[in-house]
Protein backbone atom coordinates (compact mmCIF):
# COMPACT_ATOMS: atom_id res chain seq x y z
CA UNK A 1 0.00 0.00 0.00
CA UNK A 2 2.80 2.57 0.73
CA UNK A 3 4.86 1.39 -2.25
CA UNK A 4 1.77 2.04 -4.52
CA UNK A 5 1.12 5.98 -2.60
CA UNK A 6 4.62 6.40 -3.37
CA UNK A 7 4.47 5.37 -7.34
CA UNK A 8 1.24 7.99 -7.42
CA UNK A 9 3.48 10.68 -6.10
CA UNK A 10 6.31 10.16 -7.96
CA UNK A 11 4.30 10.17 -11.16
CA UNK A 12 2.62 13.41 -10.34
CA UNK A 13 6.23 14.94 -10.09
CA UNK A 14 7.70 13.55 -12.83
CA UNK A 15 4.81 14.97 -15.11
CA UNK A 16 4.84 17.80 -13.45
CA UNK A 17 8.90 18.77 -14.41
CA UNK A 18 8.57 17.52 -18.21
CA UNK A 19 5.38 19.98 -18.62
CA UNK A 20 7.64 22.67 -17.71
CA UNK A 21 10.49 21.35 -20.00
CA UNK A 22 8.09 21.24 -22.59
CA UNK A 23 6.46 24.59 -21.50
CA UNK A 24 10.27 26.53 -21.74
CA UNK A 25 11.06 24.94 -25.29
CA UNK A 26 7.97 26.23 -26.46
CA UNK A 27 8.76 29.90 -25.26
CA UNK A 28 12.23 29.91 -26.77
CA UNK A 29 12.39 30.29 -30.33
CA UNK A 30 15.91 29.41 -32.64
CA UNK A 31 16.50 32.85 -33.30
CA UNK A 32 16.57 34.27 -29.83
CA UNK A 33 19.36 31.88 -29.30
CA UNK A 34 22.51 33.69 -30.48
CA UNK A 35 26.12 32.55 -30.46
CA UNK A 36 28.93 34.60 -31.18
CA UNK A 37 31.42 32.63 -33.52
CA UNK A 38 34.94 32.87 -32.87
CA UNK A 39 36.11 33.58 -36.01
CA UNK A 40 33.95 36.84 -36.00
CA UNK A 41 36.20 39.74 -35.57
CA UNK A 42 34.66 42.07 -33.19
CA UNK A 43 37.26 44.82 -32.92
CA UNK A 44 38.22 48.05 -35.46
CA UNK A 45 37.96 46.98 -39.06
CA UNK A 46 39.88 47.32 -41.76
CA UNK A 47 38.34 49.95 -44.37
CA UNK A 48 37.62 48.89 -48.44
CA UNK A 49 39.11 50.76 -51.48
CA UNK A 50 37.72 48.47 -53.98
CA UNK A 51 37.02 50.76 -56.38
CA UNK A 52 36.82 54.29 -54.75
CA UNK A 53 36.73 57.37 -56.45
CA UNK A 54 39.82 59.52 -55.64
CA UNK A 55 37.71 62.04 -53.42
CA UNK A 56 36.38 59.59 -51.51
CA UNK A 57 39.55 57.33 -51.14
CA UNK A 58 41.61 60.51 -49.96
CA UNK A 59 38.76 61.83 -47.25
CA UNK A 60 39.00 57.70 -45.92
CA UNK A 61 42.38 57.84 -45.79
CA UNK A 62 43.38 58.73 -42.41
CA UNK A 63 46.06 57.21 -39.94
CA UNK A 64 45.43 55.57 -36.69
CA UNK A 65 47.28 53.72 -34.31
CA UNK A 66 48.75 50.76 -35.79
CA UNK A 67 48.48 52.34 -39.31
CA UNK A 68 51.51 51.17 -41.59
CA UNK A 69 53.10 53.58 -44.33
CA UNK A 70 55.90 51.97 -46.93
CA UNK A 71 58.14 54.26 -48.08
CA UNK A 72 60.81 53.80 -50.92
CA UNK A 73 64.19 55.56 -50.79
CA UNK A 74 66.79 54.80 -54.43
CA UNK A 75 70.23 56.52 -53.82
CA UNK A 76 72.39 57.21 -56.31
CA UNK A 77 75.77 59.61 -57.11
CA UNK A 78 76.94 61.07 -53.80
CA UNK A 79 73.93 59.88 -52.13
CA UNK A 80 74.58 55.94 -52.78
CA UNK A 81 77.96 56.82 -50.47
CA UNK A 82 76.30 58.28 -47.93
CA UNK A 83 73.48 55.91 -47.56
CA UNK A 84 76.52 53.45 -47.12
CA UNK A 85 78.04 55.21 -44.41
CA UNK A 86 74.75 54.85 -42.67
CA UNK A 87 74.10 51.10 -43.30
CA UNK A 88 71.70 51.15 -46.08
CA UNK A 89 72.16 49.56 -49.89
CA UNK A 90 71.51 51.31 -52.73
CA UNK A 91 67.49 50.39 -52.63
CA UNK A 92 65.54 51.04 -49.43
CA UNK A 93 62.14 50.18 -48.23
CA UNK A 94 61.30 51.38 -45.07
CA UNK A 95 58.16 50.50 -42.94
CA UNK A 96 56.85 52.91 -40.48
CA UNK A 97 54.01 51.94 -38.13
CA UNK A 98 52.03 54.74 -36.42
CA UNK A 99 51.97 54.87 -32.37
CA UNK A 100 50.26 57.75 -31.98
CA UNK A 101 48.67 60.62 -34.12
CA UNK A 102 46.55 63.64 -33.69
CA UNK A 103 45.79 65.92 -36.65
CA UNK A 104 47.08 68.65 -36.48
CA UNK A 105 48.95 68.10 -33.54
CA UNK A 106 52.08 65.65 -32.88
CA UNK A 107 52.90 61.91 -34.11
CA UNK A 108 55.01 59.35 -32.78
CA UNK A 109 56.17 56.58 -35.25
CA UNK A 110 58.47 53.32 -35.17
CA UNK A 111 60.06 52.30 -38.09
CA UNK A 112 62.13 49.61 -39.78
CA UNK A 113 64.73 49.80 -43.05
CA UNK A 114 65.05 46.67 -44.93
CA UNK A 115 67.89 46.69 -47.50
CA UNK A 116 70.09 44.96 -49.53
CA UNK A 117 74.18 45.56 -48.87
CA UNK A 118 77.04 44.14 -50.61
CA UNK A 119 79.24 43.01 -48.27
CA UNK A 120 82.32 40.61 -49.27
CA UNK A 121 81.42 40.23 -52.67
CA UNK A 122 78.13 38.87 -51.15
CA UNK A 123 74.73 40.59 -50.78
CA UNK A 124 73.42 40.56 -47.52
CA UNK A 125 69.63 41.35 -46.18
CA UNK A 126 70.01 44.22 -43.35
CA UNK A 127 67.27 45.51 -41.15
CA UNK A 128 67.07 49.02 -39.38
CA UNK A 129 65.16 49.78 -36.69
CA UNK A 130 64.51 53.18 -35.31
CA UNK A 131 61.34 54.97 -33.75
CA UNK A 132 60.53 59.20 -33.79
CA UNK A 133 58.37 60.64 -31.14
CA UNK A 134 58.06 64.65 -31.10
CA UNK A 135 56.88 65.24 -34.70
CA UNK A 136 55.35 68.07 -35.26
CA UNK A 137 52.22 68.76 -37.05
CA UNK A 138 50.93 72.52 -35.81
CA UNK A 139 52.59 75.27 -36.85
CA UNK A 140 56.60 74.21 -38.14
CA UNK A 141 57.71 75.14 -41.21
CA UNK A 142 60.59 72.19 -41.86
CA UNK A 143 60.39 68.58 -42.65
CA UNK A 144 62.41 66.15 -41.36
CA UNK A 145 63.09 63.95 -44.36
CA UNK A 146 63.64 59.85 -43.86
CA UNK A 147 67.25 60.05 -45.75
CA UNK A 148 68.43 61.61 -42.25
CA UNK A 149 66.17 58.96 -40.14
CA UNK A 150 69.31 57.07 -38.00
CA UNK A 151 68.51 54.30 -36.03
CA UNK A 152 67.60 53.77 -31.95
CA UNK A 153 65.32 56.40 -30.36
CA UNK A 154 65.20 59.80 -31.35
CA UNK A 155 62.99 62.91 -30.81
CA UNK A 156 61.80 65.24 -34.01
CA UNK A 157 61.51 68.04 -31.49
CA UNK A 158 58.89 70.22 -33.80
CA UNK A 159 60.10 69.07 -37.39
CA UNK A 160 57.13 67.44 -39.22
CA UNK A 161 58.89 64.70 -40.63
CA UNK A 162 56.84 63.63 -43.51
CA UNK A 163 53.46 65.30 -43.05
CA UNK A 164 52.43 69.30 -44.35
CA UNK A 165 52.08 71.05 -40.63
CA UNK A 166 48.49 72.25 -40.43
CA UNK A 167 49.07 76.18 -40.94
CA UNK A 168 51.47 75.15 -43.98
CA UNK A 169 48.53 72.82 -45.15
CA UNK A 170 45.98 75.30 -44.81
CA UNK A 171 48.15 78.09 -46.61
CA UNK A 172 48.34 75.92 -49.74
CA UNK A 173 44.49 74.92 -49.77
CA UNK A 174 43.95 78.67 -50.08
CA UNK A 175 46.23 80.58 -51.00
CA UNK A 176 48.28 78.13 -53.02
CA UNK A 177 51.74 79.39 -51.74
CA UNK A 178 53.59 79.19 -48.32
CA UNK A 179 56.96 79.29 -46.76
CA UNK A 180 58.16 75.78 -46.28
CA UNK A 181 61.47 74.19 -46.75
CA UNK A 182 62.42 70.33 -46.82
CA UNK A 183 64.83 70.68 -43.62
CA UNK A 184 68.46 69.15 -44.92
CA UNK A 185 70.64 71.79 -43.20
CA UNK A 186 69.25 72.65 -39.98
CA UNK A 187 71.99 72.39 -37.23
CA UNK A 188 69.45 71.43 -35.01
CA UNK A 189 67.81 68.75 -37.68
CA UNK A 190 71.18 67.52 -37.66
CA UNK A 191 71.66 67.52 -33.53
CA UNK A 192 68.37 65.70 -32.91
CA UNK A 193 69.07 62.93 -35.38
CA UNK A 194 72.92 62.81 -35.61
CA UNK A 195 74.09 61.77 -38.61
CA UNK A 196 77.44 60.04 -39.17
CA UNK A 197 80.60 62.50 -39.64
CA UNK A 198 80.77 62.04 -43.62
CA UNK A 199 76.91 63.46 -43.47
CA UNK A 200 77.34 66.14 -41.49
CA UNK A 201 80.44 67.01 -43.28
CA UNK A 202 78.39 67.03 -46.53
CA UNK A 203 75.04 68.76 -44.89
CA UNK A 204 77.84 71.55 -43.83
CA UNK A 205 78.75 72.05 -47.03
CA UNK A 206 75.33 72.60 -48.45
CA UNK A 207 74.14 74.41 -45.87
CA UNK A 208 76.86 76.89 -46.97
CA UNK A 209 75.75 76.92 -50.26
CA UNK A 210 72.34 77.74 -49.75
CA UNK A 211 73.00 80.39 -47.56
CA UNK A 212 74.90 82.00 -50.79
CA UNK A 213 71.81 81.12 -52.96
CA UNK A 214 69.17 82.73 -50.59
CA UNK A 215 70.94 85.80 -51.11
CA UNK A 216 69.84 86.18 -54.39
CA UNK A 217 66.19 84.54 -53.92
CA UNK A 218 63.77 83.20 -51.84
CA UNK A 219 64.48 79.75 -51.83
CA UNK A 220 62.32 78.95 -49.25
CA UNK A 221 58.96 80.24 -50.76
CA UNK A 222 56.62 77.27 -52.49
CA UNK A 223 53.77 77.67 -54.31
CA UNK A 224 50.91 74.94 -55.56
CA UNK A 225 48.56 74.02 -58.29
CA UNK A 226 44.84 74.98 -57.76
CA UNK A 227 43.83 72.31 -59.55
CA UNK A 228 44.30 68.96 -57.79
CA UNK A 229 46.54 66.14 -59.02
CA UNK A 230 46.02 62.88 -58.76
CA UNK A 231 48.31 60.18 -58.02
CA UNK A 232 48.60 56.20 -57.05
CA UNK A 233 49.20 54.18 -54.18
CA UNK A 234 48.30 50.94 -52.72
CA UNK A 235 45.64 51.04 -50.23
CA UNK A 236 45.05 47.84 -47.52
CA UNK A 237 45.63 45.73 -50.65
CA UNK A 238 43.50 47.76 -53.65
CA UNK A 239 45.14 50.22 -56.05
CA UNK A 240 43.92 53.35 -55.49
CA UNK A 241 43.57 56.74 -57.09
CA UNK A 242 44.07 59.94 -54.37
CA UNK A 243 44.08 63.30 -54.48
CA UNK A 244 47.07 65.36 -54.62
CA UNK A 245 48.42 69.05 -53.95
CA UNK A 246 51.70 69.25 -56.34
CA UNK A 247 53.87 71.53 -54.84
CA UNK A 248 56.96 73.29 -56.41
CA UNK A 249 59.97 75.16 -54.63
CA UNK A 250 63.44 75.87 -55.42
CA UNK A 251 64.36 72.62 -53.50
CA UNK A 252 61.69 70.51 -55.49
CA UNK A 253 58.41 68.60 -56.01
CA UNK A 254 56.06 67.45 -53.89
CA UNK A 255 53.28 65.67 -53.94
CA UNK A 256 50.80 65.98 -50.96
CA UNK A 257 47.91 63.80 -49.97
CA UNK A 258 44.62 66.19 -49.94
CA UNK A 259 43.74 65.63 -46.74
CA UNK A 260 43.90 68.13 -43.81
CA UNK A 261 43.59 65.03 -41.32
CA UNK A 262 46.57 63.42 -43.18
CA UNK A 263 48.71 65.68 -45.74
CA UNK A 264 51.52 63.17 -45.68
CA UNK A 265 53.94 64.02 -48.45
CA UNK A 266 53.54 60.92 -51.04
CA UNK A 267 56.90 61.64 -52.77
CA UNK A 268 59.50 64.24 -52.86
CA UNK A 269 61.81 64.55 -56.12
CA UNK A 270 64.92 67.22 -55.70
CA UNK A 271 65.17 69.93 -58.09
CA UNK A 272 67.94 69.86 -60.60
CA UNK A 273 69.33 73.24 -58.40
CA UNK A 274 69.45 71.40 -55.14
CA UNK A 275 71.30 68.70 -57.08
CA UNK A 276 74.01 70.70 -58.29
CA UNK A 277 74.77 72.30 -54.59
CA UNK A 278 75.57 68.81 -53.30
CA UNK A 279 74.51 65.10 -51.89
CA UNK A 280 72.85 64.42 -55.18
CA UNK A 281 70.63 61.50 -55.10
CA UNK A 282 69.88 61.53 -51.43
CA UNK A 283 66.91 63.32 -50.19
CA UNK A 284 64.44 61.59 -52.89
CA UNK A 285 61.64 59.43 -51.50
CA UNK A 286 58.44 57.85 -52.11
CA UNK A 287 55.12 56.02 -49.95
CA UNK A 288 54.00 53.33 -52.04
CA UNK A 289 51.66 51.89 -49.38
CA UNK A 290 48.82 52.02 -46.77
CA UNK A 291 47.81 49.02 -44.61
CA UNK A 292 45.92 48.48 -41.64
CA UNK A 293 43.57 52.10 -42.57
CA UNK A 294 40.87 51.77 -40.30
CA UNK A 295 36.81 52.33 -41.30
Amino acid sequence: MQITVFWKHASLYILSFAFLLVLGAGCTSPQEIKTVSPDVATGPKNASFEDVPPAEATKKLVLTPGSVIVLKQSFHDIGETLAAGMNLGKSVERILTIRNFAPGNFANIEWKAVTEVQKDNKTENRQLVGSISGIGLKDGRELALPALWTEGIRNAGGYSAIWLPAEVFENFSKAQSSTFVPGLVSAQLVDLFDPPKTIKDQIIKLRAALEAEIKNKDIEYATSEIEHGRKDVNVNGSRVTVEVLNISSWYGKFSVLNNEQNPIVLKFTPSKELEAKGMSGFFGFEVTDFKDIQE
